[in-house]
């Protein structure tokens, strides 16, 4: 007799192990044109989780096959055209976990064996995973680090650091700063807008030091640059950037918030939009990637750029240490429930 051992308790560790079941099957489909029978209990209705975990079965070669083979499934031994692969490549590049796009676009290069398909995919696919991972790279001349965001994205290459007022030239696949230049006086924002600016990054470097001892953070005007006094709105952004990376313990992680503020000076009031986004990855006995996502939105009075700063600080200080115990109380959840080695048992057991 089976029965199944689904509690409250087990509850997302068994949404995880059918997220791995359900794309084990998946994968089978595409080498076996026919799907691998999944138990009755599984289906996709069990996908309503927040925290999105993927399991990769395959090593990237098996998965670069299994991707091309579903486009050519209908003509077998059709032989991939050179757009079919890179964009392939690109999938994998931008879909490399926090800090390993150079890993993955290694073993990319000897997998394609071509180089002007991999150049082109790599020219592509670098530049938007550096600005959606907001990597940090350190500027020549001891100026500091500049986060790659689209943000402060100029024109080309070129990314504004506003603490410094410096323009950092970029090298995207390389992932290093090559150069770096003054930025124009149309570059930056007005000394009214600098003022509440250069407010809430102090405040955020106060908190960044804190909470994240390899963290960053930035904060732009993306709106009203060039309000020149109170009466008119503008629109400033803080990111916060943050990554472990220990691939020698075969593990990796990061965290990404983004935290749009409104000034509406009519009103009187500070509108925060918030978007966190956590990644994981381990694969010392296996290959497991966290991708978690959250938004929260809040307000405050709009008052003096000191006052302002310490308010907002305080509202993303709230909001990220609240969604960063959730996330532990979920983890503790799972180590709890897991009862052998063996993830499979959790779903069934023989009575």
């Amino acid at each position: 007799m089976t029965k199944r051992l689904i509690t409250p308790q087990s509850e997302k560790v068994f949404f995880f192990l059918n997220a791995c079941l359900l794309l084990e099957s998946s994968l089978n489909s595409l080498f076996h044109k026919q799907a691998s029978p999944l138990p009755d209990h599984l289906s996709l209705s069990y996908f309503p989780f927040e925290h999105f975990i993927c399991l990769f079965f395959f090593s990237l070669r098996s998965l670069l096959f299994c991707r091309s083979r579903k486009k050519v499934m209908a003509e077998e031994g059709t032989e991939l055209s050179d757009k079919q692969k890179k964009e392939i490549a690109k999938w994998f590049l931008l879909n490399a976990p926090a800090g390993e796009i150079q890993y993955v676009a290694k073993d990319l290069k000897s997998v394609l064996n071509n180089d002007d398909v991999y150049d082109e995919a790599a020219s592509e696919a670098f530049p938007v995973y550096n600005k959606s991972h907001m990597i940090c790279l350190e500027m020549p001349g001891r100026f500091g680090d500049v986060l790659v965001t689209s943000y402060g994205e100029l024109q080309g290459n070129e990314y504004l650091d506003p603490k410094t007022a410096q323009v950092a030239i970029v090298d995207h696949v390389k992932q290093v700063c090559t150069e770096v230049r003054p930025a124009t006086d149309e570059e930056l924002p007005t000394p009214y807008v600098e003022e509440y600016r250069c407010a809430l990054e102090a405040e955020l470097l106060k908190y960044v030091g804190e909470a994240y001892p390899k963290g960053s953070c930035s904060v732009y005007c993306i709106n009203g640059k060039d309000v020149e006094g109170p009466g008119y709105d503008f629109e400033l952004v803080a990111v916060i950037s943050a990554a472990r990376l220990s691939p020698q313990n075969f593990c990796t992680g990061s965290w990404r918030s983004i935290w749009n503020i409104e000034c509406k000076d009519d009103i009187q009031v500070l509108e925060l939009k918030g978007k966190l986004q956590v990644g994981a990855h381990y694969f010392e006995e296996g290959n497991v990637q966290l991708d978690a996502k959250h938004e929260c939105r809040d307000s405050t009075m709009f008052q003096s750029p000191d006052d302002s700063a310490i308010a907002i600080a305080s509202l993303i200080r709230h909001h990220e240490t609240e969604y960063l115990a959730s996330l532990e109380v979920v983890f503790n959840v799972w180590l709890i429930s897991i009862p052998c080695a063996s993830y499979r048992y959790l779903l069934t057991v023989e009575a």
